[in-house]
Protein backbone atom coordinates (compact mmCIF):
# COMPACT_ATOMS: atom_id res chain seq x y z
CA UNK A 1 0.00 0.00 0.00
CA UNK A 2 1.35 3.68 -0.97
CA UNK A 3 2.34 5.79 2.46
CA UNK A 4 2.02 8.60 0.43
CA UNK A 5 5.47 9.81 0.45
CA UNK A 6 6.74 7.53 -2.68
CA UNK A 7 7.31 4.76 -0.28
CA UNK A 8 5.11 1.30 0.68
CA UNK A 9 4.04 -0.85 3.28
CA UNK A 10 3.43 -4.82 2.21
CA UNK A 11 -0.19 -5.75 3.29
CA UNK A 12 -1.87 -8.17 1.35
CA UNK A 13 -2.01 -10.96 3.91
CA UNK A 14 -4.03 -8.29 6.30
CA UNK A 15 -6.08 -7.32 3.39
CA UNK A 16 -6.64 -11.00 2.07
CA UNK A 17 -5.37 -10.34 -1.10
CA UNK A 18 -1.92 -12.71 -0.73
CA UNK A 19 -2.63 -15.25 -3.93
CA UNK A 20 0.17 -17.83 -4.08
CA UNK A 21 -1.53 -19.41 -7.31
CA UNK A 22 0.38 -19.23 -10.26
CA UNK A 23 -0.54 -16.22 -11.59
CA UNK A 24 -0.22 -15.72 -15.37
CA UNK A 25 -1.98 -12.25 -15.90
CA UNK A 26 -3.65 -9.39 -13.62
CA UNK A 27 -5.70 -6.42 -14.48
CA UNK A 28 -6.66 -2.89 -12.52
CA UNK A 29 -9.87 -1.68 -12.94
CA UNK A 30 -13.09 -0.36 -11.46
CA UNK A 31 -15.38 -3.92 -11.61
CA UNK A 32 -18.12 -2.67 -9.81
CA UNK A 33 -17.86 0.85 -10.71
CA UNK A 34 -18.18 1.96 -7.28
CA UNK A 35 -14.81 4.58 -8.50
CA UNK A 36 -11.94 2.56 -6.31
CA UNK A 37 -9.57 -0.34 -8.38
CA UNK A 38 -10.52 -3.84 -8.07
CA UNK A 39 -8.20 -6.55 -9.13
CA UNK A 40 -8.47 -9.49 -11.63
CA UNK A 41 -5.83 -12.40 -11.48
CA UNK A 42 -5.66 -14.95 -14.10
CA UNK A 43 -4.00 -18.09 -12.33
CA UNK A 44 -2.38 -21.13 -14.33
CA UNK A 45 -4.27 -24.28 -14.10
CA UNK A 46 -6.00 -22.76 -10.96
CA UNK A 47 -9.32 -20.42 -10.76
CA UNK A 48 -9.05 -17.25 -11.48
CA UNK A 49 -9.36 -14.23 -8.48
CA UNK A 50 -11.11 -11.26 -8.51
CA UNK A 51 -10.40 -8.97 -5.52
CA UNK A 52 -13.27 -6.15 -4.81
CA UNK A 53 -12.25 -2.89 -3.44
CA UNK A 54 -14.75 -1.70 -1.02
CA UNK A 55 -12.15 0.09 0.83
CA UNK A 56 -13.29 4.29 0.35
CA UNK A 57 -15.90 6.45 -0.43
CA UNK A 58 -14.05 8.91 -2.38
CA UNK A 59 -15.22 11.01 -5.34
CA UNK A 60 -14.02 9.44 -8.58
CA UNK A 61 -13.96 10.32 -12.55
CA UNK A 62 -13.48 7.77 -15.49
CA UNK A 63 -12.57 8.74 -18.61
CA UNK A 64 -12.66 7.19 -21.80
CA UNK A 65 -11.15 9.02 -24.59
CA UNK A 66 -11.69 8.22 -28.49
CA UNK A 67 -10.23 10.00 -31.46
CA UNK A 68 -10.32 9.44 -35.44
CA UNK A 69 -8.92 7.32 -37.08
CA UNK A 70 -6.09 5.69 -37.19
CA UNK A 71 -5.79 6.07 -33.20
CA UNK A 72 -9.20 5.78 -32.24
CA UNK A 73 -8.69 4.88 -28.58
CA UNK A 74 -6.41 8.04 -28.54
CA UNK A 75 -2.96 5.26 -27.75
CA UNK A 76 -0.53 7.66 -25.78
CA UNK A 77 -2.66 10.18 -24.62
CA UNK A 78 -1.84 11.15 -21.24
CA UNK A 79 -4.82 12.31 -18.81
CA UNK A 80 -3.89 14.28 -15.54
CA UNK A 81 -6.10 14.90 -13.10
CA UNK A 82 -5.19 17.62 -10.08
CA UNK A 83 -7.23 17.40 -6.86
CA UNK A 84 -6.03 20.04 -4.66
CA UNK A 85 -1.84 19.64 -3.83
CA UNK A 86 -1.39 16.16 -5.63
CA UNK A 87 -2.00 15.33 -9.43
CA UNK A 88 -2.47 11.68 -11.01
CA UNK A 89 -1.53 10.97 -14.62
CA UNK A 90 -2.57 7.84 -16.67
CA UNK A 91 -1.01 7.28 -19.95
CA UNK A 92 -3.57 5.20 -22.31
CA UNK A 93 -1.98 2.50 -24.00
CA UNK A 94 -2.58 -1.38 -25.01
CA UNK A 95 0.03 -3.19 -23.16
CA UNK A 96 -0.95 -6.72 -22.75
CA UNK A 97 0.36 -9.90 -20.45
CA UNK A 98 -0.18 -13.68 -20.90
CA UNK A 99 -3.93 -13.47 -20.47
CA UNK A 100 -4.78 -9.60 -19.57
CA UNK A 101 -4.80 -6.40 -21.23
CA UNK A 102 -4.84 -2.82 -19.76
CA UNK A 103 -8.38 -1.51 -19.69
CA UNK A 104 -9.07 1.78 -22.08
CA UNK A 105 -11.21 3.08 -19.76
CA UNK A 106 -9.30 4.63 -16.89
CA UNK A 107 -10.68 5.57 -13.36
CA UNK A 108 -9.19 8.43 -11.18
CA UNK A 109 -9.58 9.69 -7.03
CA UNK A 110 -10.79 13.16 -7.36
CA UNK A 111 -12.60 15.73 -4.97
CA UNK A 112 -13.40 17.98 -7.00
CA UNK A 113 -11.19 17.70 -9.63
CA UNK A 114 -9.34 19.96 -12.86
CA UNK A 115 -8.62 17.93 -15.43
CA UNK A 116 -6.26 18.14 -18.68
CA UNK A 117 -5.92 15.68 -21.33
CA UNK A 118 -2.80 16.10 -23.26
Amino acid sequence: MSNGNGSFTERSVELGIDDTDMGRGIVFFDYDRDGDQDIFVANHDQPARLYCNDGNQNTFVSIRLGAQSPNVQALGARIYVTTGEVEQMRELNANSNDVSQTPLKHTLDSEPPTILIR
